[in-house]
């Protein structure tokens, strides 16, 4: 399977570099991808889409104030991404230089409190770092850390919009990206989902750096995921069995969110609690366990995450849909339009050329 298959033209100015405020303007794009069909709306009409014992399931995971700026002793500029913190005093992370990095180099966060770090060594494209100073790294991530924007927004975080980029039911600590999903969520839509007799729970996977990583490989078969912590409640278990045995939906909302249910039973013949990491890469032939319907944005040519809707809804709708989302000037990535898209269980008998 050939990266070159998902890839799609795409301008500039259809990807949205803020969030969509006013909720008449957020467009969602229904893809039945059964019948082959694909119909416009916006989402505040959700609620007429979904069904009454409908499992709603989302990704209650926070962004972390994952990006740090450092400088070596020589006055070179450092930039440190977080991708995991590993115990009070040492993470491991990415490391953006205009040099190359060796073992053993000394940071300086900020010289007048003490702060510091050095590089202790390297696991792939991972460092593992050692920040040295009388509080532990959590309150250096607080106080110097910076929310990691995605690559393709150019605006800033500020104390005015650094909760833009959280959703309104984030509250795990651990991200470097936000289930971006979740963002077109607000507490109202939530309380009439409820009224409606819509379930609603929350499961956690912390997304990593994996999620802005590009592919190399031109065989995706050949890609590799980084492992995220993901948790997947037995409360959470018992809550799907119920709803799958009342035939009703289960609908993911995010990728990530979908991606740790599925996780439940990957390796397994029943569905399992997880409290572990997952690299689980879905891509087109996979056959679906557990998701019934799916809430995501509009994603990256050639990315693990067009890859993954493809293998859902089936390669040549998601081909098509996104086709008809650039004619209709959807907004794409992040702060764009979103999909609801309904699994087409046949999708992995796709042949692609």
């Amino acid at each position: 399977m050939h990266l070159k298959n998902f890839y799609f033209k795409l301008s500039k100015n259809m990807i949205s570099q803020h969030p969509i405020i006013n909720k008449n303007k957020k467009k969602l794009m229904i893809l039945d991808s059964i019948k082959k069909k694909v119909y416009h709306g916006k989402f505040n009409n959700i609620i007429n889409i979904l069904n009454k014992g409908d499992l709603l399931i989302l990704n209650n995971t926070r962004v972390i104030p994952a990006r740090i700026f450092a400088k070596k002793i020589s006055g070179g500029k450092i930039e440190i991404l977080i991708e995991k913190i590993l115990n009070n005093n040492m993470v491991l992370g990415k490391i953006k230089s205009n040099k190359k990095i060796k073992i053993n180099t000394f940071l300086i966060i900020n010289y007048e409190n003490n702060i510091y770090a050095t590089i202790k060594s390297k696991y792939n494209i991972f460092y593992k770092i050692k920040f040295i100073s009388s509080i532990t790294v959590w309150n250096i991530i607080k106080i110097y850390g910076k929310i990691p924007l995605p690559p393709y927004i150019k605006k800033k975080i500020d104390k005015k919009n650094k909760n833009e980029y959280q959703t309104i039911y984030s509250s795990k600590y651990g991200s470097i990206a936000s289930p971006t999903a979740g963002l077109h969520f607000d507490k109202i839509l939530f309380k009439n989902l409820i009224k409606k007799g819509i379930k609603i729970i929350f499961i956690t996977l912390h997304i990593g750096s994996g999620t802005f990583q590009s592919i190399k490989s031109l065989n995706i078969k050949n890609h590799k995921i980084h492992k995220e912590q993901c948790i997947v409640t037995k409360n959470v278990i018992k809550k799907i069995i119920k709803c799958k045995l009342k035939g009703n939906r289960i609908v993911a909302v995010g990728t990530s969110t979908l991606r740790a249910l599925e996780s439940t039973v990957f390796k397994s013949k029943y569905i399992i609690s997880l409290k572990k990491e997952t690299n689980i890469f879905i891509y087109p032939g996979y056959k679906y366990k557990i998701v019934d319907a799916l809430i995501t944005n509009f994603h990256l040519p050639c990315s693990t995450l067009i890859i993954l809707v493809s293998s859902f809804a089936g390669y040549y709708n998601i081909m098509s849909s996104y086709r008809i989302a650039i004619k209709n000037k959807y907004k794409f990535f992040s702060y764009g339009d979103s999909m609801f898209i309904i699994h087409n269980p046949k999708a992995f008998l796709d042949k692609i050329n």
